[in-house]
């Protein structure tokens, strides 16, 4: 039996003379304004609306990153540059984009977290990914959670976390004690990122060197095949106390 055709739930009619270009105040781009999606009344993409959201409010986006609350305002503007670090701040205020991977190493208190969060501050625009800060201790600390056996969460959906398209920033590896659990944990997530080219940034106290003896030439080699660099100094908030 032949079904009636069925009407259009709703229809909008809009003459053509009320159409006008509208300019995408992220890129210039002209447009016609659609009715949906929401961000078509003034972006010419979600794109677009991310953009400029994140340069309106980068704490905000910062904060979405999970960056800790001390670290929110590290920017380029506001490090402070010395022969032993000028080089490795030239680098990466020159980044527009991460691609691969990018270690930064040096000892402790030499700027590498400040200049990691500056780096997801500085891409925020130019990076449609998202960037996620997680401390190294944190993140074993979440993985060991989801292999709980209290938990309903599978080993392979919890390093997912870790190994999914966004630019990951992993603080101070090493920091954490070392384990065969935590060696082929940490081996998992960089192999998956390196393989697949996702891009990683990796602070760390420890060499290119230090992390072979450490954890093994697979992960060593693996994050050597990126742009390694190394901050050199002394202990920046030691020698602001001393002062």
């Amino acid at each position: 039996m032949n079904q009636p055709d069925q009407k259009p739930l709703f229809k909008i009619s809009i003459p053509a003379s009320a159409i006008e270009d509208v300019s995408c105040p992220t890129c210039q781009t002209q447009f016609y304004p659609e009715t949906f999606p929401p961000w078509a009344n003034r972006y010419c993409s979600e794109r677009c609306q991310k953009v400029e959201r994140r340069l309106k409010d980068p704490i905000g986006y910062l904060k979405a990153c999970h960056v800790p609350e001390r670290y929110l305002n590290c920017s380029f503007e506001n490090f402070d540059t010395n022969d032993n670090n000028r080089s490795v701040f030239k680098t990466l205020s020159e980044v527009k984009n991460i691609t691969d991977t990018i270690y930064l190493s040096g000892t402790v208190g030499t700027g590498k977290t400040h200049l990691s969060v500056a780096l997801a501050r500085n891409i925020r625009t130019s990076q449609i990914e998202k960037a996620n800060f997680q401390p190294a201790t944190s993140v074993l600390l979440q993985l060991r959670a989801g292999f709980g056996k209290d938990s309903n969460i599978s080993e392979r959906d919890s390093l997912k976390c870790y190994q999914k398209n966004e630019v990951l920033i992993i603080d101070d590896l090493g920091a954490e004690k070392l384990t065969d659990y935590v060696i082929q944990a940490w081996y998992s997530i960089i192999d998956y990122r390196y393989s697949n080219m996702l891009p990683t940034v990796i602070t760390s106290n420890l060499s290119v060197a230090d992390l072979a003896v450490r954890f093994g030439d697979r992960i060593a080699s693996r994050i050597a095949s990126g742009n390694v660099l190394t901050l050199r100094g002394s202990d920046r908030r030691l020698e602001q106390w001393r002062r």
